[in-house]
Formats: C-alpha cells, structure tokens, sequence
C-alpha cells in the first residue's frame, strides 16, 4: 500500500501581489464615458461604419466570440441617441461548459451574498472555459483519505477527511484574512493524503489502487502515478486536481462590482483577482505535488521561461517571460492586455482571461472547450439626425448571465431627410377678396419628436402669392410620428388679391435641420361676379302664402371653390317674404329658395315689390313683382228659411274681409225674385265697420206655389264677390190637395176605397217623385198630393188607406192581412204591407188584392 505525507515543498501556494497607480480618485456616481471602462473578454472587435437617414430603419448584425461568456447570453444595444433595446442573440445562446465549483466558505467576509455571486460568476469563467471530464471522487470505508490544503482563513495546513467530490466538480475552501504587504490573494491546488484499512479481498485492494489514482488524476491520464505499461511516473504531463483554496486579503480596498462602472484608481478589482487565482488552483505555478513526479506546470517550464508548445505558439513563437516561478512577467501582453496571470494587479484596471492565459493552462494539461461563437441582431428608427454632427456612436454589448461581457462599437451616421410638401390643386378667386385656404401646406416627414433622444422634430413655412406679397410662420404638428408613422404638419394661407390675372404661388416648408422642400400651384383671379334673381313667376295675388315661387339666386363667372353667402332682402316685407340668406356651394353658380307672399289684410290695391341680393364682394342683384290685392265679402242671411207670411224683416249680414274701414263701402246686391223677397240694390257699409246688415222683406201672395230658393250676388269695387241664399216658404194650402178633405183623393162623396185607386193610377201613370208644380201644372179635380208636399209618391197611397183603417176601426184584419200598423212610419213600408210582397210598385196582383179587401166593384187600374 502506497501512502503520501504532504510535506511543505510538495505543496505550492502562489501569492498576488498589488501595485497602486497614483491618480486622482473618481467620484463613484460618475457616468461612464469610455468604454474602456468596459469589462472586454479576449475578442477585440473592430469599428464599423453604418449610414441611415432619420426615420429609417437601420438594421445591424454583429458575430462574437462567446468562448469567454458564462451563462445564458443576451445582448444590449445603446443607439447614441439615448436609448437603448435588448439585441437578438442567435447562434450559442448558453454558454456553460461541463465543469463546476463547490466553494466552501469560511469565515465571514463571504457573507454578503453579493460577493458569493461575483466569486462564483467570476471563477466559472475561467472553468467553463475547459471542457476535461473529471471523475468523482467518492470515499467509503475501505476508501478513506484526506484532502490537503491551506485553511484561508489562517494560512495553515488544512486536512479534510474523506472528502467527496461530484463528477467534474472542483471544490475550493475560500475565505479572507489579512495578507500583509501588498498581497490582494494566495491560492493553490489541493494535494492528497491516503490512511487505507487493511483491505478485506482482492477486490478492494484493486479499488484501492483505482481510488489512488482516482484522488491523484481524476482520470486524467497524463497525470497518474502509474503509466500506460504500469511503470512509475516520472513526470506529469497532465492535471486532475480535486480542487484546492483561495485566500482573500481582507484589508484591500476592493471594486465588488460585477462591471467596471465605478472602479476607481484606489480600488482592486474582485473579479480581476478571483481569475488570477483561479489559475493557481488550476495549477499554474504548481511545484512538485507528490514525491517523484514533476508538474506538469514544472514540465511547460525551463528556467525563467514557460516553454509550453501552445501558450509559445500564441507568444509569436517565442517562449514566455516568468516572473519568479509562478507568475508570468508584467511585461507579457495578450490581446492588447496585460496577461490576467502576471505577479501585479493594478488598481483601477480590471483583466479577463487572454488568449495566452488559457494556453498556459492547455500546455499544463486542461483541455480547452471549442470556441463558440453568437450572432447579434438589432433594428432601430432614429428620430432625428445628431444636432452636434452626422453619426451616433453604437455600442453593442453581449453578456452572459454569470460572467463576462463582450463589447463591440459601430458610428451610425444618420442624414436628416428633408420634409415632402403638399399643396392643394390649382384655384380661382375673386379680385379684392380676402380668402383662406385651409392646410395650405401638409407636411409629412419620417423624422419625429422623441423624449428619450431629446430630439424634436418642427417646420418653418414660407409663402410667396406671386404678386410681391410673402407670408411665414410655424406649421401646427398635427401628428407626432414614431417609428411607425411619419410625423405630420400643417399651415393655412390667407390673402387678398388686388388685380386680375393668374399667380404662381410658391411655397417652401423647412424642417429644423434645414432640409426643405418647395413646390408651386396657381390661383386665378377674376373680376368681381354679379348676383342675378329669377322668378318662377311676378305676378301674384296676396293669398298665396307660402311657396307662392321659386327663387333663383345665380352669380356670374367661372364656378367658384368657395361657397357664397348671399343676403336677401325685400322692399315691402308686408307682401313679400324672403329667407334673410342662402349660400350658394362651393362649386356651384346658383342656388334656388321658395318665397311667401303674404296677405296684409289690406285694401291696397295692386302693389309692386323689388327682392334684392347682395355679397361680399360681388355686385347686386333685383328683380319686381306685382302683389294684386285679394279682399272678398261674406254675406249670410241670420235665421234661415223664411215663410212668405212672417211679419219680421229677413236680415242678410255683409262683411268685408280688409281691416282698414276706415271708408264707407257701397255693396251691389242682384240676384233674388222682387215678388217673393224686397231688397234695395244698393247698401252702403258704414265707414269705421267691417260688417253691415241689409233688411229684406217678404212678399205676401194669395198663389199656391212650391218653395222658393231665392240666389243673391253680393258685390263691391276691388272685391271678389259673395253669394248668399235663402228659402221662402208659401203659406197658401197645398193647391193639389182636397181643401175639405185632405185624404178625399177623387173629390168625390168622401172618403172611400176609390181615392186610393185615384192616387195609384196617377202614381202608375207618371211615376214616384213627379213634382207638381202650380205654376205649370193645373188642377185636374184629382187631388193626388194627400200629404201636400207637392211631390207624388206612394206615401200619397197610404195616407188614404190608413186613413180608412182608422175610421174602420182600431184595427183590422181582413183576409189575414193587416191593413194598418201604428208602429210604421215609412210610407213605402206601409204600401208593402198590403202589397204583400215587400214592393210599392202597382200591379195586377195589388188591384186583385185592393177589391178582395175593399170588398167593391171593379176598377180600372
């Protein structure tokens, strides 16, 4: 069984030492205005040049080289204008290798959970930089050891008992104390102490050997006890540490800040540090570890150089300088930087793992990961060109979540893109008269105001009319644009020609940036137009009120694009009305309104009127009219019919329908029958009255004549006439009627069956409804009109029989018909009663009926 004794030169620390750079101290709210205050990995990227005009679209494309980035990787890219956008990453987005750290921490200078981040983030990036598959190393009874290092916290040799350790895991006991001097840190791999039991088979004597190795290489090959053929190694050309200590002085003025923002010249920076370190426990600087076997790092070393094929390579071929055993020299450059491995860290400077850094640890025995690479992707709109110049600086940052940034610069140069001017078409317009065209000029530009920019995007505007007059000013914005929508503006113009012919109008917008643009229209001026008015008609009565005609107000000369205002007026409104305005529409020459004549109640005659239009700016029209009077008279006779015998006057009521009566008025009167109603043919309304009452009286005769309907025409000068009528009654009794007995229709010995067969043979014989008029009819000695009326009708019939039945009896019936019905009152519908089939016409079946029921001779019918 092999055991190992960890003595002192078997086990390595290497020291850091700090060198302060004199200089005035920073003031840490300061804003960062270099980038090299950035924290740059080990690509350095070149500046790119873009062009773009304002209110554009710039897209840009950036490749990196993520090797040196931990994490998840995301971009953020500052415009130079102000504002910032996070970038599309594409390409390795998470940028983890397989190895990991497990720190242990001591004391309390870790206690701030910030520090452990920036611990951790900073040592995964040197790490994850490597891609070796370490075993893990699990104890167990039979598989006892010590894990050796210094404790960080004293400086003393610190033993682990069966320690166990993940699959690609290192563990690092870290803490702080003081260093003295100018030493910021100290670190160093872990070495190994083994106390095996007595193993119990074969088998665990053979898992006992396999753990030594185990503990010692970690499967790393080159870095076993035994070679490939099972001899002694002699000289390691490989690393397996299981992982080791990093001791932090706790007196330093330290930056714990994960970016550059703030380092000041009197601060070291953590991070710059913990890389450093890093490497030590890596095994840069790493002395003999286990009696008989050289290093690795002792292997890649001659003398005071490190003669590793790949960090010599990446030197230009020369072998690299060493600082003492364990540190490169100061003067070694990589990547524009100082190696992060030199014995000196400056304050107030951060450095990252160079190219050289990491060559040095592939020619000790770490294997390093391919390199990886991102693609970073952006669009952006500016707002406005630079106010100081033509270009934004760019800067394009790719982070990754754990460690690291990578930092790449481009100038946009962004060109202000004149404003696009729009003017309306060509117009017409009148001499002297003032105009305004509304959005004269609109403005449209990409460029746009923008807070976060600080740039604002405004319009001058410049007129020339063409006839030596100019106008300026501000354009109203009438919409902020974005780096969607243009922005938009306005201006109205407003002028006053005073002489005819046609202008061109020259028109300038300006944005602030002097980008301009102008363009060019016409307007025509015209001689002043004429109103003109046409009637539908001119001659009216003053009664027909409202619509009596149509209106047409026109203007003269080309159509204008303006509407017109006209005013309407009329000499005598009490005869003719008129809208106080019409408008005739833009583009149109005339326009038509309904006028109402009114009736002023007057007796006036025929009157003439003038309508008048007038407009700005334009000569006015008229047009006459004749009203003619329309006054009338009403007459109405008071009390209705008049009977020839009444002894009151009949009055008949004259009115006229004028309000001024301040004349009398002498009315005609024609018209009527002198020897059935007198009535003088003149009357005379009184003046100051409207109404006056004409006596008329009836004439009293000795003559039988049916009712007078007597027709009067009432009349006057410049009046329209009134009609009026009335019934005269005659008193005389009925000349065709019996004067001893009404119902004696035969005038022969009274009342019998034959005076009903009289009225119905003179009913057969001319008919119902003759009229029997005593003026042209004489009497015959048949008195048909039993009733008096005048008129010969069937009720003429039953007059006579009901007059029979009532002498008969109160009532009778004969042969089952009733001959009288009390309860009906209808002539005709007593006749059918005896017709016995509902009709008032004679026939043979009625004379039939007539003798059964008269019970008589026969008659003629």
């Amino acid at each position: 069984m092999r055991k190992w004794s960890a003595l002192p030169s078997f086990f390595t620390r290497s020291r850091t030492q700090v060198a302060k750079r004199p200089g005035r101290k920073r003031s840490r709210a300061k804003q960062i205005s270099s980038m090299a205050k950035r924290s740059l990995l080990h690509e350095s990227l070149e500046t790119r040049h873009l062009l773009a005009g304002e209110g554009v679209g710039i897209d840009i494309a950036r490749d990196f080289n993520s090797t040196g980035l931990v994490g998840s990787l995301s971009s953020t890219i500052s415009w130079g204008d102000g504002t910032q956008s996070a970038g599309t990453v594409t390409g390795v987005t998470d940028n983890n290798g397989p190895l990991s750290i497990k720190f242990e921490y001591m004391g309390t200078f870790f206690n701030d959970p910030a520090r452990k981040t920036l611990l951790e983030n900073a040592a995964a990036s040197v790490v994850e930089r490597f891609s070796d598959d370490l075993d893990a190393i699990t104890p167990n009874s039979y598989l006892k050891w010590k894990a050796r290092t210094f404790n960080p916290l004293t400086g003393a040799e610190l033993l682990v008992d069966d320690l166990a350790v993940a699959a690609n895991q290192l563990v690092i006991y870290v803490g702080a104390r003081q260093l003295g001097g100018n030493r910021i840190g100290e670190a160093g791999p872990g070495a190994a102490v083994t106390n095996f039991p007595a193993p119990a088979n074969a088998t665990q004597q053979n898992e006992q050997a396999e753990f030594i190795e185990t503990i010692v290489a970690r499967g790393e090959e080159g870095a076993e006890l035994k070679t490939a053929s099972g001899a002694n190694r002699t000289q390691a050309t490989d690393i397996g540490t299981w992982g080791g200590f990093i001791s932090f002085d706790i007196d330093t003025n330290w930056h714990f800040g994960a970016s550059t923002d703030g380092l000041d010249d009197d601060e070291v920076d953590f991070s710059t540090t913990v890389v450093h370190e890093m490497m030590h426990v890596m095994g840069f600087g790493n002395a003999q570890q286990y009696p008989g076997i050289t290093s690795s790092y002792q292997t890649a070393t001659s003398g005071n150089s490190f003669i590793g094929v790949q960090a010599k390579a990446e030197n230009g071929g020369v072998n690299v300088p060493l600082n003492g055993f364990d540190h490169f020299a100061d003067s070694v450059i990589s990547n524009n930087q100082q190696s992060v491995v030199s014995e000196r860290v400056d304050s107030g400077t951060r450095k990252v793992l160079t190219p050289l850094d990491i060559a040095a640890l592939d020619d000790i025995g770490w294997t390093p990961r391919a390199s990886t690479f991102a693609n970073v992707t952006a669009s952006h709109i500016y707002a406005d060109n630079p106010s100081d110049g033509t270009t934004y600086p760019v800067e394009i940052v790719l982070r990754g979540s754990q460690f690291g940034e990578l930092t790449s610069t481009l100038t946009n140069t962004v060109t202000n893109t004149p404003p696009s001017l729009s003017l309306p078409p060509n117009q017409s317009v009148e001499i002297d008269r003032g105009f305004t065209i509304t959005n004269l000029g609109e403005i449209l530009d990409p460029g746009f105001t923008s807070a976060a920019a600080g740039s604002t995007e405004t319009f001058t505007y410049s007129i020339n009319w063409g006839d030596g007059d100019t106008d300026s000013g501000d354009a109203t914005i009438d919409r902020v644009g974005n780096g969607t929508l243009s922005t938009l503006a306005s201006f109205d113009g407003s002028h006053t020609y005073d002489a005819i012919g046609t202008y061109t109008v020259s028109v300038t917008a300006t944005d602030d940036d002097n980008g301009s643009d102008t363009e060019t229209f016409s307007i025509t001026v015209t001689a002043k137009p004429a109103l003109s008015l046409q009637l539908s008609k001119t001659i009216f009565t003053e009664d027909e009120g409202q619509d009596a005609a149509i209106l047409t107000v026109s203007r003269s000369g080309p159509a204008s694009n303006l509407a017109q205002t006209v005013t309407l007026t009329s000499s005598d409104t009490s005869e003719v009305i008129v809208p106080a305005t019409v408008t005739i529409p833009a583009n149109a020459s005339s326009i038509t309104t309904p006028i109402r004549i009114a009736d002023d109640t007057l007796l006036d005659g025929t009157q003439t009127a003038t309508i008048s239009a007038a407009g700005a700016g334009m000569d006015s029209g008229d047009i006459n009219l004749e009203v003619q009077d329309a006054e009338f008279l009403t007459a109405i006779f008071a009390g209705g019919n008049i009977t020839e015998a009444d002894t009151t006057s009949v009055v008949l009521r004259i009115t006229r329908s004028n309000t001024d009566a301040d004349d009398a008025l002498l009315v005609n009167i024609t018209g009527g029958d002198s020897q059935q109603l007198t009535v003088e043919s003149q009357f005379t309304i009184p003046a100051g009255d409207r109404t006056g009452s004409v006596v008329l009286t009836p004439v009293q005769d000795d003559q039988a004549e049916l009712t007078k309907t007597l027709d009067f025409v009432i009349s006057a000068t410049s009046y329209a006439s009134a009609n009026a009528s009335v019934d005269i009654l005659d008193d005389e009794p009925p000349l065709f009627q019996n004067p001893e007995n009404r119902f004696d229709a035969n005038g022969q010995d009274g009342l019998t069956p034959a005076d009903i067969l009289a009225v119905i043979n003179q009913l057969a014989e001319e008919g119902s409804g003759v009229l029997l008029d005593p003026e042209v009819r004489p009497l015959d000695g048949v008195f048909y009109d039993v009733d008096g009326n005048y008129v010969l009708t069937p009720n003429d019939i039953l007059e006579v029989i009901n007059e029979l039945a009532e002498q008969a009896a109160p009532s009778s019936d004969v042969g089952g018909e009733r001959i009288l019905d009390e309860n009906v009152d209808d002539p005709a519908e007593r006749l059918s009663l005896i017709d016995g089939k509902g009709s008032t016409d004679v026939d043979d079946d009625d004379e039939t009926r007539l003798r059964s029921l008269l019970d008589t001779e026969s008659f003629v019918l």
